[in-house]
């Protein structure tokens, strides 16, 4: 079987989702910020961030970053064309369907079961994956790190991540300290410090760096608790762009909806 074919069918499994064509559709009339996007289509950021994020791994769409703001389109615009032939095959399909279940009139012969409509047979849309909620509390780097991996290693399954900053690892996201040490957790010890500088000497990428990767393969919000904002005296302007705004704890669980809840 050749390549083409392969990349083919992995194609289509992605686009066998109607909210993501309807998310096809929508950026076919220009680059839109997921926020735009959720409000076009009446559904959730975390649930459109998600099937962007598959949409995007799979080649079907790209995005640009200007300050915080992220803006997704189509990455070949020629895609629509197929998806409007495809259209086009469907809608004569439909129209025969439906010419084959209009009755005729006769007095002899008993009227037949009429057909179903097509549309009756599309297939449901697969339940999407939980969300994975992050609340990270401890600003050690060790301790921001472990939440960096989890969250990264979460967006490249496709999960929505929600990460929720409190005290201490809220501190650490300042614009002006995201880049500073900021020690690890007491049980690391000598010891601790010792493994962990000989891997950031080999090159391991820093906590910070980890959550804007993870953040580039889509779905992953992070917010500021406000409560912990006005306790430290932050302001919205003194966090780094990782952070996509400030919510309350009410929001966050909203968000969260039925995923599993991490608290580092």
């Amino acid at each position: 079987m050749d390549e083409i074919t392969i990349l083919q069918a992995e194609v289509l499994k992605v686009l066998a989702s109607p909210r993501r064509l309807d998310i096809l559709h929508k950026l076919a009339v220009g680059s839109m910020e997921v926020g735009r996007l959720a409000t076009e289509i009446d559904a959730s950021q975390p649930n459109v961030s998600q099937h962007l994020a598959v949409m995007r791994a799979a080649g079907l769409v790209e995005f640009e970053r200007d300050g915080r703001e992220v803006r997704y389109r189509l990455a070949d615009p020629d895609v629509i064309r197929a998806c409007d032939l495809m259209r086009q095959v469907l809608g004569r399909r439909l129209t025969r369907l439906g010419e084959l279940a209009t009755p005729t009139q006769s007095t002899t012969t008993p009227p037949r079961t009429t057909l179903r409509p097509f549309a009756e047979h599309e297939p449901k849309e697969p339940q999407m994956d939980e969300s994975m909620n992050l609340v990270l509390f401890s600003g050690t780097d060790d301790k921001l790190q472990a939440a960096a991996i989890l969250a990264a290693g979460a967006a490249a399954l496709g999960k929505p991540v929600n990460v929720f900053l409190q005290y201490w690892a809220l501190d650490a996201f300042r614009t002006e300290r995201i880049s500073s040490d900021h020690g690890l957790a007491p049980e690391a010890g000598a010891e601790g410090r010792g493994h962990v500088d000989a891997l950031r000497a080999a090159g391991q990428a820093s906590w910070a760096e980890t959550l804007r990767q993870a953040k580039d393969l889509g779905g992953v919000d992070i917010q500021a608790c406000s409560l912990s904002m006005d306790l430290l005296g932050i302001d919205e302007s003194d966090l780094d762009p990782l952070v996509d705004g400030v919510e309350g704890v009410t929001a966050f669980y909203l968000n969260a909806g039925e995923g599993q809840v991490v608290f580092i």
